[in-house]
């Protein structure tokens, strides 16, 4: 359900403020959505996840969120992560007609 690699913990929701991340639950790391995405504060590690689509990529000193919608919008997101250097990597939808 969940990974950690160097200073990033990789989950599909999120994780739940104030427990740690070897702590959180199943329900938490696949479903937790609004205390975890306004939570300000640095976790132990950069939390990188998807499960609540954005427009943009949420790139915040705490957490990376991912998820652009390609099951609707077609864009597939994607981050290259080595150390402190984070790098998106975007496929978007070729565009049809003339």
């Amino acid at each position: 359900m969940s990974l950690i690699q160097g200073t990033y913990g990789f989950v599909h929701a999120g994780v739940r403020p104030g427990v740690e991340f070897e702590d959180q639950t199943d329900s938490d790391m696949l479903g937790i959505r609004a205390e975890f995405l306004t939570h300000p504060h640095p976790f132990r590690y950069v939390i990188v996840h998807g499960h609540t689509p954005e427009a943009e990529p949420q790139l915040r000193p705490n957490r990376l969120g991912l998820d652009t919608g390609a099951y609707a919008t077609g864009v597939l997101t994607a981050a290259r992560l080595e150390d402190a250097d984070q790098r998106i990597l975007q496929v978007t939808p070729a565009k049809t007609g003339p």
